[in-house]
Formats: C-alpha cells, sequence, structure tokens
C-alpha cells in the first residue's frame, strides 16, 4: 500500500485499511478449519500486511489520526492472538480517547485471553459506567466474576440483566448454568 501524502488521504486510507479488517475477521469467522484452513491462513496473512502497514502509519501520526491507527493495530492483534501487544495499543489509545466505549470492550477480550481477569473486570465496569449496559456486555462483566471465584455476585449482574432485558436468552441460558453449578 502507498503511503498518503494528506491528512484527507491518510484517513481515507485508514478506512479502507479497516473495512478491510473487518472483511478479512469475518473470512477467519466463517471458514471451517478443517475443510477451508488455506481461507483462514490467506486472511491472517492479509493480517498480517495490514499490521505492518499500520506499524509505519503509526510512527507517521500523532493525537487522534495516531490512536486511531493504535486501536486498529490492537484489533490486528487481536485477531492473530498477539494479545499482549494488542492491549498495549488499546491502552495506547485509551490515552487519547478515554471513555471510547468500544476500545475498552477491544482492551476487555485481550485482558480476557490473557486470563487478566481483574484487570477485565475493572475495564468492563468502566465501559459500563460510560457506555451503558447491554446484554452482551452485561454477560462478560458476569463471565469474568465467574473466573474471579464471585459466583453469587455474577448470578446478581445476570438477574438484573434479564430484568432490563427480558428477551436476552443467552443471558437465561447463562443464569442456568450458574445455578447448575455446585458452589
Amino acid at each position: 500500500m502507498k503511503t498518503p501524502q494528506t491528512m484527507p488521504e491518510l484517513k481515507e486510507t485508514l478506512l479502507e485499511l479497516s473495512e478491510k479488517i473487518v472483511d478479512l475477521n469475518e473470512i477467519m469467522e466463517s471458514a471451517d478449519p478443517q475443510t477451508e484452513p488455506h481461507k483462514i491462513k490467506k486472511a491472517g496473512t492479509g493480517l498480517r500486511h495490514i499490521g505492518d502497514d499500520l506499524l509505519r502509519y503509526e510512527k507517521e501520526t500523532t493525537g487522534e489520526d495516531q490512536a486511531y491507527v493504535r486501536f486498529m493495530l490492537g484489533s490486528v492483534c487481536q485477531l492473530l492472538d498477539y494479545h499482549e501487544k494488542a492491549v498495549e495499543m488499546y491502552r495506547k489509545a485509551l490515552k487519547v480517547w478515554p471513555e471510547h466505549v468500544g476500545l475498552l470492550n477491544e482492551l476487555f477480550i485481550s485482558l480476557d485471553a490473557l486470563g487478566l481477569h481483574e484487570d477485565a473486570r475493572i475495564v468492563v465496569e468502566r465501559s459500563i459506567r460510560i457506555g451503558g449496559e447491554t446484554p452482551d456486555v452485561l454477560q462478560n462483566f458476569a463471565a469474568t466474576l465467574v473466573k474471579l471465584d464471585r459466583i453469587a455476585e455474577a448470578k446478581t449482574v445476570l438477574f438484573n440483566c434479564i430484568s432490563k432485558f427480558p428477551d436476552d436468552i443467552e443471558s437465561q441460558r447463562f443464569l442456568r448454568e450458574l445455578d447448575q453449578m455446585k458452589l
């Protein structure tokens, strides 16, 4: 990919790369690892090339543009299971965008993948404070509490989730699972 010459060109390039990341992620998620490993490998290679471009743009940008590049770089690293690097990029982006809920939720995923459950709990609580409650975020919060052996609190979170979102079947299923656990 050629280096953009102007700020509008940079923004357009970053948007194009963002769309490619989404497309490659969809390919990786929809491909059957047993019958289509070549699709997964090709998408992974594409993500690594995008990551290389983003590393270059990270050095060439400042401020909000650099935060956006770091957010995207974190997403690429996360998709490639480079969670330590993803956490590093997300934390750097949060210095510019401290209340960006999408960024917080992505950070949560990588912290959880690294087994840093207390850090993940803090981040998901911050996301809830800033962006409000959704079934997905509350389920993430409850799952993190379970990993921290705080089952009663996880159940309370799910009770509250179901009372606010009574049609959310996944939260109901999760609560039933917890009810069946031996404490």
